[in-house]
């Protein structure tokens, strides 16, 4: 009896001594408070409920990774959630990008989630600006979000390209974009959409990462974050680039990435020949049933045709005959 005393006493001692060792079980007595604002496909909140997009996807693999749990806090736009991150009433905000300014009020992570760019977007039947067009940028009007770095970058960008652009603020992703849908700007100055953006991208510049930024206040958490990151980026490197593919890739619809010069070209272009060594598997190879080019490269001509409306003839040869051909200017490409 005494002995079956002794060493339930041991176990009592020793559930004891691990508790007082593990912060990680203490600091996974509270959920941690995750700040939400709606932002196209980085997070959003579905009909049913459930939050969704590429930041809540990467939460879900920290959590899998580390046990640690959250729970979200709907800030409303972005800078209510800066203000409830320093007010300590939220732990954790989403998709923040780095300035000196802001490390000294939040604590950063090692590694960032992925990285995006800017982009100025303009409604599609807007026939006044085409991609890259910049001397007809002049004198727009632009909505931007207020208090987020896509400000300065504006301003930096307008002073690359000389340009003189109205800057209009609003608090929420919601009413930008209605204010565009209702001829009220212009454009719109905002980090990339992805494939849901409901409008025309005319300018793409300045591709920086962001970041899940820590409450200055918790130190603990940031310590997990990082041994999160840490993990998944070790195991995948390309993890939040892939997210980022899944949730944010360009509708290449949205892009037009043409020039007037260069419209005006594809308008008028005729069939483009094309040779290609077909014993180069399996970049370039023909098929052995139908003879038709195959291999990777292949692949990135149908994507130029999809996107351009180019027509190509392929021609398969051996590559010193291409290229003696090309030279000749018998042939438009190899």
């Amino acid at each position: 009896m005494k002995m079956f005393q002794f060493r339930t006493l041991l176990l009592v001692l020793s559930i004891l001594l691990y508790s007082s060792l593990c912060p990680r079980a203490h600091a996974q007595e509270e959920a941690v408070r995750v700040g939400f604002f709606d932002y196209g496909d980085y997070m959003f909140r579905a009909r049913g409920g459930q939050y969704q997009g590429l930041i809540f996807e990467f939460l879900q693999e920290i959590s899998r990774t580390t046990g640690m749990r959250y729970k979200v806090v709907d800030c409303g736009n972005w800078t209510r959630s800066l203000e409830m991150l320093e007010n300590d009433q939220i732990d954790l905000l989403p998709f923040t990008f780095f300035t000196p300014e802001r490390a000294e009020k939040m604590l950063f992570p090692n590694l960032p989630l992925a990285n995006s760019f800017m982009t100025i977007c303009v409604r599609e039947d807007d026939a006044r600006y085409t991609f890259e067009d910049y001397a007809a940028l002049d004198g727009m009007r632009v909505g931007v979000l207020a208090n987020t770095k896509n400000v300065p970058v504006l301003e930096a960008f307008m002073r690359d390209h000389n340009l003189s652009l109205t800057l209009v603020p609003y608090t929420d992703m919601q009413s930008l974009l209605q204010a565009l849908r209702d001829k009220e700007l212009d454009g719109v100055g905002i980090s990339n959409l992805g494939k849901n953006n409901p409008f025309r991208i005319i300018a793409q510049f300045s591709p920086e990462p962001f970041y899940i930024v820590v409450n200055k206040r918790k130190p603990e958490i940031l310590a997990m974050l990082n041994a999160g990151l840490d993990k998944i980026i070790l195991r995948n490197p390309s993890y939040g680039q892939d997210l980022y593919g899944k949730y944010l890739s360009t509708n290449i619809a949205k892009l037009q990435v043409f020039t007037s010069e260069e419209q005006a070209f594809l308008r008028e272009a005729r069939e483009i020949t094309v040779a290609y060594d077909p014993t180069w598997v399996p970049l370039t190879y023909s098929h052995p049933e139908t003879h038709e080019f195959y291999g990777i490269v292949a692949d990135v001509f149908k994507k130029i045709q999809q996107m351009t409306g180019l027509k190509f003839k392929f021609i398969p040869m051996p590559q010193d005959r291409a290229l003696s051909m090309l030279t000749g200017g018998e042939i438009d490409a190899i």
